[in-house]
């Protein structure tokens, strides 16, 4: 958590969140007691539902389809190396989209997960910057 404080306003570095659209913009509760809702400020919402293939169970998109959805977020073959910290609920489904940024040529080594994700971020006590936004 202290290294995603640390992290904020930094515009090296792209902050994304795999979480659905409507607990990333606080429409719906957080399905955890305590949480607030609402996300990290400044990330990017791409929900991990939306990068795989419907038509094919298990399965990513395809390239073309994955730079689509990542390309909003500045992120593809032109940055590979720009630093990216991914959350999401509780730091697993991040894993989807730090997969899928790495078929886009995303140097694994700019990837991080941020493991404790919206359920430490999210805890009222720790009052973190939260954007519903």
């Amino acid at each position: 958590m202290e290294d995603v404080r640390g992290a904020l306003g930094n515009p090296q570095i792209t902050f994304l969140d795999a979480r659905p659209t409507e607990r990333f913009y606080a429409q719906v509760a957080e399905p955890r007691p305590g949480l607030c809702a609402g996300h990290i400020p400044g990330s990017h919402n791409i929900p991990h539902g939306t990068i795989m293939d419907p038509s094919r169970a298990m399965r990513l998109l395809s390239e073309t389809q994955l730079a689509e959805r990542f390309a909003p977020c500045g992120l593809g073959q032109d940055h590979p190396s720009c630093p990216v910290i991914i959350s999401c609920g509780s730091g697993t489904t991040a894993c989807a989209l730090a997969f899928a940024a790495h078929r886009l040529g995303h140097n694994l080594d700019a990837i991080k997960i941020y493991d404790g994700s919206w359920s430490e971020w999210g805890q009222q006590r720790h009052n973190n910057p939260i954007e519903t936004t």
